[in-house]
């Protein structure tokens, strides 16, 4: 930025730009990990003495006090430092209570955490995404629409499971956002979101990913819909099996999703 503010962009400058916005997200991300690591260890050895029983109750409260600030901290990391944060718990005894900070990202709320609006939904907003293409995008985006709304932002995970907590969270939004990236039609859990969404009537709004190789196909996106029954397992083998499991036929959910989504209103 300082660059650019002596003189103006070229398109030659555009490779030294991109190179140095990468060197410092390295250099960003090492940091954050460094901070946090420390403190998340130190919490895992606390927690395995909770587990034997050798902490009093006031101390059992403290730290389960720590690991919840920590769950807070951790879940504004981009998505891709958790595999190393996970890597960095091995061997440690931190396996387990890195697993519980990352569990932040999935947004899981209590009640008191998430008290109901006036509209009678938990959640402002359902950020529905496809971590591997939009981690970042998504967190930064739920910062953003919980400043702006005034209410928790529900942000899913590959990493959920639960799908009937999955579609409950979906239900109880007033709205939900699909990130709308190149492979995010193609994942099952998304495709379960959206079409829990459209039987809820809860409203769907796009925010598209337009550059890069996470684009969204636009055109592309109705074709895959409609040919869901072959589309889905041919371009991500076993991913009707969770749309099947959650009590959801193949061709019905091609048909919603085909109707709704592509028309949906996108930013």
């Amino acid at each position: 930025a300082d660059l650019f503010v002596r003189k103006p962009l070229r398109v030659a400058d555009i490779p030294r730009l991109e190179e140095a916005v990468q060197r410092r997200r390295r250099e960003r991300d090492a940091l954050l990990v460094e901070r946090t690591s420390g403190d998340m260890e130190a919490s895992a050895v606390r927690l395995q003495r909770a587990r034997r029983g050798s902490l009093g109750r006031a101390e059992a409260a403290r730290l389960r006090a720590g690991i919840q600030e920590q769950i807070a901290a951790r879940s504004r990391i981009p998505g891709h430092l958790h595999n190393a944060l996970f890597e960095l718990g091995r061997g440690t005894g931190g396996g387990d209570c890195l697993k519980l900070a990352a569990a932040g990202e999935v947004q899981r709320s209590s009640s008191e955490e998430a008290p109901r609006r006036a509209s009678g939904k938990r959640w402002s907003v359902f950020i529905s995404h496809y971590k591997a293409e939009a981690a970042m995008e998504a967190r930064w985006l739920q910062g953003e629409l919980q400043e702006r709304l005034g209410g928790k932002a529900f942000l899913d995970s590959d990493d959920l499971r639960d799908l009937r907590e999955l579609q409950e969270s979906v239900r109880d939004s007033e709205v939900l956002v699909v990130l709308q990236s190149a492979s995010v039609l193609r994942r099952p859990y998304v495709l379960l979101e959206l079409y829990t969404a459209v039987q809820a009537k809860v409203p769907i709004v796009g925010v598209a990913l337009t550059a890069g190789e996470a684009a969204f196909d636009f055109d592309g996106a109705g074709l895959f819909l409609e040919g869901l029954e072959s589309t889905l397992d041919a371009a991500n083998p076993g991913s009707s099996a969770v749309l099947t499991k959650a009590g959801v036929r193949l061709a019905d959910a091609s048909r919603v999703l085909a109707s709704t989504v592509p028309h949906v209103i996108s930013i």
